[in-house]
């Protein structure tokens, strides 16, 4: 058994057994609905609690620092920071980024998750509004989501697309969503430094929908020190994601002494080893996830596009974060 300093709880997980039934019911509660008829099963919640101590990268200034550079020359040649297209929003720009998505265009792992991520902002703005942004009318009985998917196919210049090519951008849209789920309750700095096993998994669709929101849900109760460190970067990762580099990352990636150096990450996990061990003593409310998720969005929709459109989205929100 591992002795009170060691960090092997945030390392390699709680196991299963170590649980409380009251904590195994709140993940179950993060769940919207069965999935095929199950709940999350003890496989299932055996991997929320592994990938829940592997969230994000163990030492990552180490990555992003050579990133910087890359993003930096970007910038100086008036492109977005992270290689994207500026033009994210609308049919053209969603086939153009669900191309690069599959033809391994986007430069590295960060623009690869603000990719989904931007592409699931636009998908969801234009099944709200498709005709202000499909460049055909729609057909008799054609619903609005697959109006939009067909355009979408469309425009990525597969003609007639088959089921395995639709299947690949509703693959990309799902990727995204998990994204968002997972970013909008732990802090959109997950984004940022998400580790290579949990995008490995995400991108290989190895997870549920029940269980990431499980796992979105164990993380922000279990790790309150790094969520409260992923909350803090939401202003510089938006920048990022609009293709610009703040001030704030600059100072959060170069600077060993601040909040991604090593003694700052060091504190953290021994923070959170300690409330590993009594956060089962008290209540834990289950989290609104749909409205956490949303009022994100809509931060990120007012922060890219200006107040009037992100107010289009005006669904009540309670968000306990």
């Amino acid at each position: 058994m591992p002795d009170e300093g060691s960090e092997r709880p945030i390392n390699h997980g709680t196991p299963l057994y170590l649980i409380p039934d009251r904590t195994i019911c709140l993940l179950r509660k993060a769940c919207r609905a069965p999935e095929d008829g199950q709940w999350l099963r003890r496989a299932d919640l055996e991997q929320v609690l592994r990938l829940s101590a592997r969230l994000i990268d163990p030492a990552p200034r180490t990555v992003l620092e050579p990133l910087l550079d890359s993003w930096n020359a970007n910038v100086s040649q008036g492109l977005h920071a992270l290689g994207l297209p500026l033009e994210w929003m609308g049919v053209e720009a969603a086939a153009t980024y669900a191309v690069m998505l599959k033809n391994n265009m986007v430069p590295d792992a960060v623009g690869q998750r603000a990719a989904r991520m931007l592409l699931v902002l636009n998908y969801e703005e234009m099944c709200q509004f498709p005709e202000c942004y499909c460049p055909r009318p729609r057909r008799a009985a054609e619903q609005k989501k697959a109006y939009v998917m067909n355009c979408i196919a469309h425009a990525c210049g597969l003609g007639d697309p088959s089921k395995s090519e639709r299947d690949l951008i509703h693959n990309y849209l799902r990727q995204g969503r998990w994204l968002w789920v997972i970013a909008s309750i732990v802090g959109l700095g997950f984004a940022l430094i998400c580790s290579e096993e949990l995008m490995s998994t995400i991108k290989n669709v190895s997870l549920t929908n029940n269980g990431v929101n499980a796992l979105a849900t164990h993380t922000f109760y279990a790790r309150p020190a790094m969520v409260a460190l992923l909350h803090s970067l939401e202003s510089a990762v938006a920048h990022l994601m609009s293709g610009k580099i703040s001030r704030n990352l600059y100072e959060a990636i170069q600077d060993e002494s601040g909040i991604l150096g090593q003694s700052a990450l060091l504190q953290m996990n021994e923070v959170d080893r300690v409330h590993l061990n009594v956060q089962h003593a008290g209540y834990q409310d289950p989290i609104n996830l749909e409205a956490v998720i949303q009022d994100l969005k809509n931060r990120i929709l007012a922060n890219f596009l200006g107040r009037q459109l992100a107010l289009k989205h005006d669904s009540p929100l309670q968000t306990i974060i």
